[in-house]
Order: C-alpha cells, then sequence, then structure tokens
C-alpha cells in the first residue's frame, strides 16, 4: 500500500485537495524525494496504518532524502500516523527541509501519548522551518517533535514537549488550546478550498510578521491579506474585524440561563456531564426513542444588527453519542413581530 502520491521529481500544486489516503509505514497522502510545492492545498485524513519508530510516520506528508517541501497558505487537518510513528502530518527526515509559511495544521495524531510529533516530526537528518503558521490540536503525541527552526516567529503553537525550537522566537505564542484559536471544522469560508477560521479573540488575529517582500498576497482561500491593517497568522484570514460574543447566551458555563430545549415536546436540557466534550457544553436529549427532531434554542433577548450589512459568523460543535443522526444550525430572521426567513 502506497501514498496517494509519490513525488521523485519537481511537482507543484495549487488550490488541491488530498484526502482519504491511506499508506503503509510513510507518507499517506504524498512520500516526497523531490521538490514538493504546495499553494492553497487543503490535506485532510489521511493516515499511515502500520509500521513504528522514527523511520515511519507523515500521516499527510513524508519527505525523505534529498526531498525539499515548501508549503504556502496550507492547511493540514486530521492526518494520523501509526502507533509508534512520526509526525501525524508530517514526517520530515530530509537535509532538503520543509518549509512552512502561514499554515495551519490541526489535529493531528501519532497514536502515541509520549511525544511523538501528531503535528510535525522532524527526524534524523531533517530539517523543519516554520513561519507564520500554528499548530495545535493534536489528539496525541504532543503537536512538535525534534528540531524545528523558527526564522520569522510569529507561530501559534500547542504543546511542543519533544521539541526544541531555535532561530526567531519573536511573536511566538506556545500552550494554547485549538478552541482558543480555530473552529473545530473544515469548512469553505466563502471561497474555494476549506480552512479552519479563526475564532473571536484568537491570538493569530492581526498577529503575523509583517513583510511585503515576502509574504503571500493572499490567505488558504486567495481572499487578500493584511485586511484590518496586519496579517493573521496561518491559513486563513479574516476579512472584517471581530468583536466580542454578540450572542446573549454565548455559552453554557455554569447555567442554562437563557436556553430551552427545541422541537419534540419531550426533549431534555441539562449541563453536560464529565466526559463530555467542551469545557461549557449543554446535553440535549430526547426522552423517547421514537425519530423526531430536537435540539436547543437561544430564548429572548434576539440578536439584533443595526448596521445595514453586517454580517455575523455562527458555529456549533455537535456530537451525537450513537455517532449517527443528522445535525444543523438553523437561523430565524425576523423584522419587526415577523418571521421572515430561515437559513
Amino acid at each position: 500500500m502506497v501514498a496517494g502520491i509519490l513525488n521523485a521529481g519537481d511537482l507543484t500544486m495549487v488550490n488541491c485537495n488530498l484526502r482519504n489516503h491511506t499508506a503503509g509505514t510513510s507518507g499517506g497522502a504524498v512520500q516526497n524525494t523531490g521538490r514538493l510545492t504546495l499553494i492553497r492545498c487543503w490535506i485532510d485524513k489521511n493516515k499511515v496504518k502500520s509500521g513504528g519508530g522514527p523511520a515511519t510516520g507523515g500521516g499527510a506528508i513524508n519527505n525523505d532524502e534529498p526531498g525539499v517541501v515548501v508549503a504556502t497558505n496550507c492547511t493540514f487537518s486530521n492526518n494520523v500516523c501509526s502507533k509508534g510513528g512520526f509526525g501525524g502530518a508530517i514526517r520530515s527526515a530530509s537535509s532538503g527541509g520543509v518549509w512552512l509559511d502561514h499554515c495551519t495544521i490541526a489535529f493531528g495524531d501519532s497514536r502515541e501519548s509520549t511525544p511523538g510529533g501528531g503535528g510535525i516530526a522532524t527526524v534524523g537528518a531533517g530539517v523543519t522551518h516554520m513561519d507564520n503558521s500554528i499548530i495545535v490540536g493534536s489528539v496525541n503525541g504532543g503537536d512538535l517533535f525534534g528540531p524545528l527552526v523558527s526564522d520569522r516567529g510569529h507561530n501559534v503553537l500547542g504543546s511542543i514537549e519533544g521539541a526544541l525550537i531555535t532561530g526567531s522566537t519573536d511573536g511566538d505564542i506556545v500552550g494554547v488550546d485549538a478552541a482558543s484559536v480555530i473552529e473545530p471544522t473544515l469548512e469553505h469560508n466563502g471561497a474555494f478550498g476549506r480552512t479552519h477560521a479563526l475564532v473571536p479573540g484568537s491570538p493569530a488575529l492581526d498577529a503575523a510578521a509583517m513583510d511585503p517582500a515576502l509574504d503571500p498576497a493572499t490567505d488558504g482561500r486567495d481572499m487578500p491579506r493584511d485586511v484590518n491593517g496586519a496579517s493573521d497568522i496561518g491559513a486563513f484570514e479574516e476579512q472584517q474585524p471581530l468583536g466580542a460574543n454578540a450572542v446573549t447566551n454565548g455559552s453554557f458555563e455554569g447555567s442554562l440561563s437563557g436556553w430551552s430545549a427545541a422541537g419534540d415536546d419531550d426533549a431534555r436540557l441539562a449541563l453536560a456531564t464529565d466526559g463530555m466534550a467542551g469545557a461549557g457544553a449543554a446535553h440535549v436529549a430526547q426522552k423517547h426513542a421514537a425519530h423526531a427532531a430536537f435540539g436547543l434554542e437561544d430564548k429572548h433577548p434576539l440578536l439584533k444588527s443595526t448596521v445595514a450589512g453586517a454580517r455575523y459568523r455562527f458555529s456549533a460543535l455537535v456530537r451525537s453519542s450513537a455517532s449517527h443522526g443528522q445535525a444543523w444550525l438553523q437561523l430565524n430572521e425576523v423584522h419587526g413581530e415577523h418571521h421572515t426567513q430561515t437559513v
């Protein structure tokens, strides 16, 4: 079983998606020993299924000698290497190097509780350079492993246990939780391609190193950078200023005030119990086994817009205990006393 792509030449990929590839011991999506250039690509749900030790891994990309990987405005999400392997998303084992600029690497998994680089592992003679990038949310193995070079700094990083970062660490933000940085799901976010949008208050907002001679003019969706006076870190650029959470009942931190169960009359609402995902979460359950729609709704007062053309971002992370069914976010638009539309 081999990777989706075997590259020993000079390959450039622009606006491409590499998804759901599986390899035996290394390079789920790409096994590289040539020159690989990735621009505005999103690479998700790839895996390496067997092997073990530092000679195996790279759920998305495995870069072996004399390979060179240059990735700009790319998103790596939910890539996995086998238990005992290194680099859930990227295994960097070539002196030619892996070079990342304005990339987002999220929710990788090296299937080991000990550091193995759920995001990136640099092993052997490997060299890894990262700038203006987000690497967070690895399920196992920490986010980084081995030596990494930060040339211009301004990276947002999760767990770096087992990693050695050298170069300029100016502007680096370390030890952050993914939920405080990015949205948990890959979305189109208003344009072609998929990215993890930044959440309101994200430390990545307007925090990138600025150099017009070096920085890409657009983000991972080919939308403009430097919209609000400074570029964002990662593959996604927010196109308008994000203020504080404008929803009256923005979370469930210790209280369900302002929320009610919706739909089925037997639906029950309670604060989430221990073991459920989310530091502040609500649990909505149907009392009977009948198939019926039920959910959660925000009580009055409604979110009011007084600015013509104002845009809002709504998001919800929903999980079914039975791992099936459908979930959606429904917004009701009201003008005066009249319901005008549901989106």
